[in-house]
């Protein structure tokens, strides 16, 4: 949500010059009945339960899965990536893990 009314906002005060920036307007953006907004809060609610399934049906099979909530979690999961498994430690992010 808070990516979605950074851009349009940033779109719609004119610091972007493209097609799609040009076309948005506020009632586009957060009032619209089919607003990038509501649309974007409606998919999500639909679509939670299927994710939640996908995951845990891929932590079944074994396959570790590392859910990383925001671009602090993203940023620390690549230097511990970089670093190594012996080094690293899990900060912001929740691991599904499954195994034999």
């Amino acid at each position: 949500m808070y990516r979605i009314v950074r851009r349009s906002l940033y779109q719609l005060t004119g610091h972007e010059d493209s097609p799609q920036a040009r076309r948005l307007t506020w009632s586009k953006a957060f009032f619209h009945r089919r607003s990038l907004l509501r649309t974007a809060i409606r998919k999500y609610r639909n679509n939670r339960p299927r994710y939640a399934l996908q995951v845990a049906e891929t932590a079944d099979r074994g396959v570790q899965v590392v859910r990383l909530r925001n671009p602090r979690a993203v940023r620390r999961w690549k230097t511990e990536l970089r670093k190594g498994p012996a080094e690293s430690h899990s900060h912001g992010a929740t691991r599904h893990t499954a195994g034999p």
